[in-house]
């Protein structure tokens, strides 16, 4: 846990903001995919937005912990493991609209 305590973000508002943002960033990049395709779901849409409320409910525990016990590394592990998913989510979606995604991102 001590790597995390030496990565900080610059700002305290973006350990909440930059989740946030690759969050919506890889819903509208999902949406326009299934919409390109003429694939749009509501179905899996309620699947997907279901787990968005999941990965904001590992933040919300993480900055609990941080709040409630200090341990924010608890908070800032919850923050890297959702961008990460998140990240990884929107080059696939990326790729899949034909975006070429370099073979070292693959």
């Amino acid at each position: 846990m001590e790597i995390l305590e030496e990565l900080k973000f610059t700002n305290q508002w973006l350990e909440i903001a930059l989740p946030l943002g690759l969050i919506i960033l890889d819903i509208l990049t999902g949406f326009l995919y299934a919409w390109i395709n003429k694939k749009v779901s509501s179905t899996v849409m309620r699947e997907g937005l279901g787990h968005k409320a999941a990965e904001l409910a590992y933040i919300l525990l993480g900055f609990l912990a941080y709040i409630c016990f200090d341990l924010h590394s608890v908070f800032l592990l919850a923050v890297f493991y959702v961008c990460f998913m998140e990240l990884v989510s929107i080059l696939e979606n990326c790729s899949k609209l034909g975006v070429p995604i370099p073979d070292k991102l693959k």
